[in-house]
């Protein structure tokens, strides 16, 4: 697979094309790109709310929406959560498997990061 990197214009392999991708769907406000306003996620919504149960939920359920609709190449299996700070800022730890387009039915399992931004209020 031929992939480009966003920021930098340089080759990248499927995997960080993957981790780009996933990235831009989640970072992506929905209702933002006035030519497909339903892509991206709702997780902009969930900015400084109070920083409780019912929000990691709310997280989850925004992250695993969006990706199910978005990137085909990614199965969610797990949403969690590290790296909370006092202040709320959050990063999320995404557990699935990425589809080889290569070998259809093959799979390999992939762990993804992502630092969110989202700053609940304590």
């Amino acid at each position: 697979m031929n992939a480009i990197d966003a920021q930098t214009g340089r080759s990248i392999d499927a995997l960080q094309h993957l981790r780009q991708s996933v990235r831009d769907i989640l970072m992506t406000p929905k209702g933002s790109r006035v030519m497909r306003r339903d892509y991206g996620s709702t997780l902009f919504e969930l900015i400084d709310k109070p920083m409780n149960d019912t929000l990691m939920m709310q997280i989850f359920a925004s992250t695993v929406e969006a990706l199910r609709k978005w990137e085909p190449r990614f199965r969610v299996s797990r949403v969690n959560t590290s790296k909370a700070t006092m202040n709320g800022n959050l990063e999320i730890t995404l557990t699935g498997d990425v589809l080889d387009w290569v070998s259809p039915g093959k799979t390999s399992s992939v762990e993804l990061s992502f630092p969110l931004g989202i700053r609940g209020v304590s």
